[in-house]
């Protein structure tokens, strides 16, 4: 056994996307903690860990990347940039929804991407299908929350 460790923290989930909604869940009054517990891990065990979060890593950017494409083409469309004048209601909805359709801009599309080109690469041999979606979705919330103004990116 290594005498190094790694501390995974555990999270709890309080975002949630309901038909390419978010919605905030509410706190909740019961006492709750977030714990770090060391990991006991040999070095092999170490070495792959270390491989798959890097390759995590990397299908998160390419995810990212894809996701900031989509957004960028969507927003050069003169139809986006006509809705963005309209004033809110259901007429803004509808051509922002064709807008996004148009360029596949959510979260399924994202993981048909995903499964596509980054799970037949070196990343797929070391993370599963179900791993690589649940990256392309984190990605995809991640590029939704820049585009409404809730998160800003900074590219340094």
């Amino acid at each position: 056994m290594s005498d190094r460790s790694l501390s995974l923290p555990i999270v709890v989930p309080w975002l949630r996307v309901n038909e390419g909604e978010l919605i905030i869940m509410p706190r909740t009054r019961t006492p709750s903690f977030i714990t770090e517990i060391p990991l006991q891990a040999s070095g092999t065990q170490e070495h792959t860990l270390e491989v798959r979060f890097r390759l995590a890593q990397q299908a998160y950017n390419a995810c990212l990347g894809e996701a900031l494409r989509r957004l960028d083409l969507m927003r050069e469309r003169k139809a986006y940039q006509a809705a963005r004048k309209l004033p809110q209601g259901a007429a803004r909805t509808t051509v922002f929804r064709d807008v996004r359709n148009a360029f596949g801009f959510f979260p399924y599309s994202l993981h048909a991407w995903a499964t596509r080109y980054v799970s037949h690469t070196l990343l797929g041999d070391h993370l599963d299908v179900n791993t690589i979606q649940t990256i392309a979705t984190r990605a995809f919330r991640a590029v939704e929350q820049y585009c409404v103004g809730v998160r800003p990116f900074s590219t340094s």
